[in-house]
C-alpha cells in the first residue's frame, strides 16, 4: 500500500457491472465483536464478505492492512466512498480465482458463506474450491473466519417458504446437500479444517438465521450448557423472538430450539456454524461463549463452571445499545438455574396444578420481599419477569439486570405483566394447559395471579392501554402458520362449545313444548266431560254472588253512613 485512499475499486475481471447486492448481510454487532477478539492489531486481512460498514471500522481501529473483494461494481464504489479517509482499505471487485494473494494474508475473513464469493460472470467454482482458493491465501500461523451455513438448521424447519424455492435476485446458485466436498454437518467441517492443519479456536453455532445472526453460542454451551441452561434459554428465545422479523413461519421457532437444546443437539440445529481456526499451534487465550448483537457485554466462561459478564475489546464493537445498560456492572457472574418462564411450560405440559402453585406463590412471594412501602420494585426487579429469572435450588435470580431503562416500578405492575405475557404465549404458541381454553388472555392472567396468591384483575384494566402489558417481543412480523391455526383451533372449540350449549338450549326447548301441549290435551279432555260441566254451572251462581257482594262493600266504603 502506498498510504494513499483509493478514489476507485480495483477489477480483476468478471465483475457484475450492472447488478448490486444490496446491504451486506451481517446486518448485527455480532461479526464485529468477533473479529475484535481473533484478528491480531497490525496484520494483513483479506475480507471475503460481507462488506458490511461495520466490520470495517473495526479493522480499521485495529490498524489493519485490509483487502475487500466483493462482487458488484456498484457496491466496490460504495465502499470505497465510504472509506476515503482510511488509506488502508483496498476494495477489489470481480471474479474470486483472480484474487492476487501475494504473500498472502493473516487472517482471512468469509462470514456471509462461500457462495456469496461467486459472480455470474466469473468461474463457477464449487464449495470446496472456494474454500481451498482461501486456505491457500493464509498465512503460516493465519486465522481463518468462516461461516458455513447448515442444510438441517433450525430456520429451515419453520420458513414458510422452502429453501430451494428461493427466487431472490442474490440466489442464481442454491447450495446442495449433494455437492462433493461441501461440509453438511459439523462433524465433517472439524475434519475438513483438522486435514488442512487448522486448528479449530473458537466454534459457535449462529442464530436465528444464517445471514442475520444476532446471536453466536459456542457449540461446547449448546450441546451442554449445565447450570448455564437458563441464560442460553434466554439467548436463543430472544434470538427467535427478534430475529425472524419480516419471515413468514410455518410455527413458533422456540420450541424446538428449546427441545433441541434439552436434548444435547442445539449445535446440530443451529443454522449456521461460525469457525474460527488457526494455521499452526492454536493461542491461550480463550474466546467469548455467548455474543450478542444487542447486549454491551459479552458472556465468558468463569471458573465455576458459570458464565460471566465482560465488556467488549473494541469500543467501535459495542455497537448501538441502550445507555442505562453500559451504566451497570458488567463484571458480574450470570446466575445458574433455568429459566421461569420453561419451567412454567414444563408444569403446563404436565398439567401439574400443585407444582404451578407453588412455583408460582414462591415467585410472587420473592418479587414482593423487594417492594418497598409504597410497594415499587426498584431496577433490576422492575423486569424480574418470568422471561428474566432464572431458578435453581429453589432460589430465584434476576438473569440480567440490564433490562429496561425505568428505574422503578408498582410490584403488582411487575406481576400482572409478566403473567400476561405468559399468558399470551400459551394462547398464541398453542401450549397445553390445565385451565379451560375459553378463558382467553386476560381469563388466563387472572387465573394465574389467582394461583399466585395476589388478585391481579384490576392491575389488568389499568394498564389495558399501556404497551408493556403485551409482550416486546413477537416472532415475525406477522403471526406464523401455527399461531394462525392456533388461533382457529381455538374459535372451533368455543364454535364447539356454543353449538352444544344451542343444542342443550333446542333441546330442552322441545322439551317443554312436548309438556305444555300434553298439560293443553289434558285440558280440552276435561273441558269437554259431563262433570267439568255441572261443575261449571254449579260454580257460575257463586261467583255471581261473589261480584254483587263486591260492589256492596265497594258502596259501603264510598258513603259510609252518618251519625
Amino acid at each position: 500500500m502506498n498510504g494513499q485512499a483509493s478514489t476507485a475499486p480495483e477489477l480483476l475481471g468478471a465483475e457484475m457491472l450492472f447488478w448490486s447486492a444490496g446491504p451486506g448481510p451481517i446486518r448485527s454487532g455480532v461479526a464485529p465483536r468477533l473479529i475484535a477478539h481473533t484478528v491480531p492489531a497490525g496484520s494483513r486481512v483479506l475480507l471475503a464478505g460481507p462488506e458490511d460498514q461495520a466490520l470495517i471500522d473495526v479493522l480499521v481501529e485495529r490498524g489493519v492492512d485490509l483487502t475487500v473483494l466483493i462482487q458488484a461494481y456498484a457496491d466496490g464504489v460504495q465502499v470505497v466512498g465510504r472509506n476515503t479517509a482510511n488509506p488502508g482499505v483496498h476494495v477489489i471487485v470481480g471474479d474470486v480465482s483472480r484474487l492476487p494473494i501475494g504473500d498472502g494474508f493473516d487472517a482471512v475473513i468469509a462470514l456471509a458463506g462461500l457462495d456469496r464469493l461467486l459472480t455470474a460472470e466469473g468461474r463457477d467454482l464449487s464449495w470446496a474450491e472456494l474454500y481451498r482458493l482461501l486456505r491457500s491465501a493464509l498465512r503460516p500461523e493465519g486465522t481463518l473466519l468462516l461461516a458455513v451455513d447448515n442444510p438441517l438448521g433450525l430456520h429451515r424447519m419453520v420458513e414458510l417458504q422452502p429453501w430451494y424455492a428461493d427466487r431472490d435476485d442474490t440466489a442464481w446458485r442454491l447450495p446442495g446437500v449433494s455437492e462433493p466436498g461441501r461440509p453438511r454437518i459439523l462433524s465433517e467441517l472439524r475434519s475438513l479444517l483438522a486435514a488442512d492443519g487448522l486448528a479449530i479456536t473458537g466454534e459457535w453455532g449462529a442464530y436465528p438465521l444464517p445471514d442475520r445472526p444476532t446471536a453466536l453460542v459456542a457449540t461446547a454451551s449448546l450441546d451442554a450448557p449445565g447450570e448455564t441452561v437458563g441464560a442460553i434459554e434466554s439467548v436463543l428465545a430472544d434470538a427467535c423472538a427478534t430475529g425472524f422479523a419480516g419471515v413468514e413461519l410455518l410455527r413458533d421457532p422456540w420450541p424446538l430450539a428449546s427441545t433441541a437444546l434439552h436434548a444435547g443437539a442445539a449445535s446440530a440445529l443451529a443454522p449456521a456454524w461460525w469457525i474460527c481456526a488457526r494455521a499452526g499451534a492454536a493461542p491461550d487465550a480463550a474466546l467469548p461463549v455467548v455474543l450478542l448483537a444487542d447486549e454491551p457485554v459479552e458472556l465468558v466462561a468463569d471458573d465455576a463452571a458459570l458464565l460471566r459478564r465482560s465488556a467488549p475489546t473494541s469500543p467501535s464493537a459495542l455497537g448501538s445499545v441502550p445507555a442505562q445498560a453500559t451504566a451497570l456492572d458488567q463484571g458480574d457472574v450470570v446466575p445458574a438455574g433455568r429459566l421461569l418462564r420453561e419451567v412454567l411450560i414444563d408444569g403446563c405440559l404436565r398439567r401439574d396444578l400443585p407444582m404451578l402453585r407453588r412455583t408460582l406463590t414462591a415467585y410472587a412471594d420473592w418479587l414482593y420481599s423487594f417492594a418497598d412501602d409504597l410497594g415499587d420494585l426498584p431496577a433490576p426487579y422492575a423486569y424480574a419477569m418470568l422471561d428474566n429469572v432464572v431458578l435453581h435450588d429453589g432460589a430465584f435470580a434476576v438473569l440480567n439486570p440490564r433490562r429496561g431503562s425505568v428505574p422503578s416500578r408498582p410490584a403488582v405492575e411487575v406481576l400482572a405483566t409478566g403473567l400476561r405475557r405468559f399468558a399470551f404465549e400459551l394462547e398464541t404458541v398453542g401450549y397445553a394447559h390445565p385451565w379451560p381454553s375459553t378463558l382467553g388472555v386476560d381469563g388466563l392472567t387472572v387465573v394465574l395471579g389467582g394461583a399466585s396468591g395476589r388478585d391481579v384483575a384490576e392491575t389488568l384494566l389499568r394498564l389495558a392501554e399501556e404497551p408493556w402489558l403485551l409482550p416486546a417481543q413477537a416472532v415475525g412480523s406477522a403471526p406464523s402458520f401455527q399461531e394462525l391455526r392456533e388461533a382457529n383451533v381455538r374459535q372451533r372449540e368455543e364454535i364447539g362449545r356454543l353449538t352444544e350449549r344451542l343444542a342443550w338450549s333446542e333441546k330442552m326447548l322441545g322439551s317443554r313444548e312436548h309438556h305444555l301441549a300434553k298439560a293443553q290435551r289434558k285440558l280440552e279432555l276435561l273441558s269437554g266431560s259431563l262433570t267439568y260441566r255441572a261443575g261449571k254451572l254449579a260454580v257460575k251462581p257463586l261467583r255471581w254472588g261473589k261480584r254483587q257482594a263486591g260492589r256492596v262493600i265497594r258502596a259501603a266504603r264510598e258513603d259510609p253512613p252518618a251519625r
